[in-house]
C-alpha cells in the first residue's frame, strides 16, 4: 500500500500549483494514442489522474478520475465539473474485479518509490479493468535498453519523483504473478523515453 507520507509533494500543493501542475505536459501525443485506443462508450478509470488533464478526452458520464492528491483532485473537479473524481491509493483502488472497460495510466509509475508500490498499482490496474490496460510512463524498464534519467522541475518550480527511480526493473519483475496467462502485452517506446504497454485480458 501506497503511504501517503512518501509523496508529500504531492499532498502539498498550494491551489495554483494543483491548477499548473502539468497543464503545458510534453507528453501530450501519448496521451492522444492512449485516447485513441478507447471507444467512445466504453467506461473509463484514469489511475493518478492529477488536476484532470485527460478527463475532457473523455464522455463524463463513462469516466472516473483517481489521485492520492486532495489539492489536484480539487483542480480537477475545477477543470472538470461534470467529471467524477474520487480520492484513493492506487495500489488499493476501491472497485469490484473488472469495473471498467478501459484502465489507463499516464505519467504515475516514474513518482512511485520502490517495486514492491509499482507492482501493487499495477496489479490493481490489471484486476479492476475488464478488457484493457493502458499505461505510460517515462524511463522504460532497462530490459529494454538504457535510458537517460533526468529529473525533473515543473513549471511549479517543485521537484516532483524520487531521485532514485523505483522502475529500473525488468518487465518480468513487474509483470510476474500479475498477467494471466491469456493477457497479451505490448510494449513501444515512443521518443526515446516515453514506454507505453497495452495489456490486453
Amino acid at each position: 500500500m501506497v503511504k501517503e507520507e512518501d509523496y508529500k509533494e504531492f499532498m502539498e500543493l498550494t491551489p495554483e500549483q494543483a491548477r499548473s501542475f502539468i497543464r503545458d505536459s510534453a507528453n501530450w501525443s501519448i496521451r492522444d494514442i492512449i485516447s485513441s485506443y478507447i471507444p467512445h462508450e466504453a467506461t473509463v478509470l484514469d489511475v493518478g489522474c492529477g488536476n484532470g488533464n485527460d478527463a475532457p478526452r473523455y464522455s463524463s458520464e463513462k469516466y472516473m478520475g483517481v489521485d492520492i492528491s486532495l489539492p489536484l483532485l480539487e483542480a480537477a473537479k475545477e477543470y472538470c465539473p461534470s467529471h467524477s473524481f474520487k480520492q484513493c491509493d492506487a495500489a488499493n483502488l476501491p472497485f469490484e474485479d473488472e469495473s471498467f472497460d478501459y484502465v489507463f495510466c499516464v505519467s504515475l509509475l516514474e513518482h512511485l518509490h520502490t517495486l514492491e508500490d509499482t507492482r501493487d498499482c499495477f496489479r490493481e490496474m490489471v484486476r479492476v479493468a475488464k478488457k484493457e490496460v493502458l499505461v505510460s510512463w517515462h524511463n522504460p524498464p532497462y530490459d529494454e535498453g538504457d535510458t537517460e534519467i533526468k529529473n525533473w522541475i515543473d513549471q511549479t518550480g517543485r521537484h516532483f519523483g524520487c531521485r532514485v527511480w523505483s522502475n529500473w526493473f525488468r518487465t518480468s519483475d513487474l509483470t510476474e504473478g500479475i498477467l494471466g496467462p491469456t493477457m497479451k502485452l505490448k510494449h513501444t517506446v515512443y521518443h526515446d523515453k516515453l514506454s507505453f504497454w497495452s495489456i490486453t485480458k
